[in-house]
């Protein structure tokens, strides 16, 4: 059963043994149970692919020169070829994924745009009927998998690609799951061929605004004793913890 248990023995799994030796016993124990979360996303939905930045094009006129800017389009716009791609939450290097979500605001956010910069957004077809994970069947999965991920804990990508292997193993065509940077869905697709690019969909996007939501994070004590026997003035840390009327010294 995929549970918490499951996920700490993973973690421990991968982090000691290599990947390619896992996956068949991980297929053998859990392939029924992923195939149970799958749902049927059927041929023709629209989703959409984004990428930083623009084309820009200038060449000497009889009239002087010709200068515009427009979206990256066609191959430009598609997911790199594998000798180019990087390692991401579901994929490794030299393994190329498409990765797209279900709207142009969920797509402009996930690229994590800057304000004044400009994205190109273009729209894919999907060419047949596709079995995808769906994380909202297992939430235990959904929060492990999309777990905002930074640079203090980008370790946390080996074990989302061990998991995405597994996936890709079984059979399953890709992953739905929730966007961690707005309110709609991404997609991650394994195989680019599912897909089409809508010609001339293509459009350019200037970031104006940027929104955050947050929420404070207080210190966390692991200890009830944590000052017991401890000069705390000695230290300019503890003293600041101890005296300060904000924290409340008492271990969770």
């Amino acid at each position: 059963m995929i549970d918490d248990l499951w996920l700490i023995k993973l973690k421990i799994d991968v982090k000691s043994r290599n990947p390619d030796m896992l996956l068949e016993e991980y297929i053998k124990t859990t392939k029924q149970e992923l195939l149970s979360y799958t749902t049927v996303f059927k041929k023709g939905q629209i989703l959409y692919r984004g990428r930083l930045g623009y084309k820009s094009y200038e060449k000497e006129g009889s009239n002087g020169l010709i200068k515009f800017r427009y979206p990256f389009y066609g191959k430009d716009i598609k997911n790199p070829p594998c000798h180019l791609s990087e390692a991401n939450r579901f994929n490794r290097d030299g393994f190329s994924y498409l990765y797209m979500s279900s709207d142009e605001k969920t797509c402009i956010a996930e690229l994590r745009l800057k304000v004044g910069s400009i994205c190109s957004i273009a729209e894919f077809r999907q060419k047949k009927n596709l079995r995808l994970l769906n994380l909202d069947n297992n939430k235990t999965l959904k929060d492990f998998l999309i777990t905002p991920v930074g640079d203090e804990n980008r370790y946390h990508y080996k074990f989302t690609r061990f998991i995405s292997d597994l996936i890709k193993e079984i059979g399953i065509d890709g992953i739905a799951y929730d966007s961690v940077q707005s309110n709609g869905k991404c997609f991650v697709i394994f195989d680019d061929q599912n897909f089409e690019l809508v010609p001339y969909s293509e459009k350019m996007f200037l970031a104006k605004r940027v929104e955050y939501q947050f929420e404070e994070v207080l210190p966390e004590f692991c200890n009830n004793n944590l000052f017991d026997g401890i000069n705390v003035e000695s230290d300019e840390n503890l003293d600041y913890i101890y005296n300060n009327p904000n924290y409340d010294k008492k271990a969770d």
